[in-house]
């Protein structure tokens, strides 16, 4: 490895599993237009609309 190059962990890419979803929308909340539109990130309406999806 040459100096300017770094490791990078592999990216493992999955289906979303409802344990996810808190972490999702915390996501959504942290952007500066999610701010203004996401809520609780415990509200049961993520957790339902997630089961409808999946």
């Amino acid at each position: 490895m040459s100096l300017g190059q770094a490791r990078v962990a592999p990216i493992l890419v999955r289906r979303a599993r409802i344990g996810d979803v808190q972490a999702i929308v915390a996501m959504l909340a942290d952007d500066p237009l999610g701010a203004e539109r996401e809520r609780d990130v415990l509200d049961d309406a993520y957790l339902d609309a997630f089961r409808r999806i999946d």
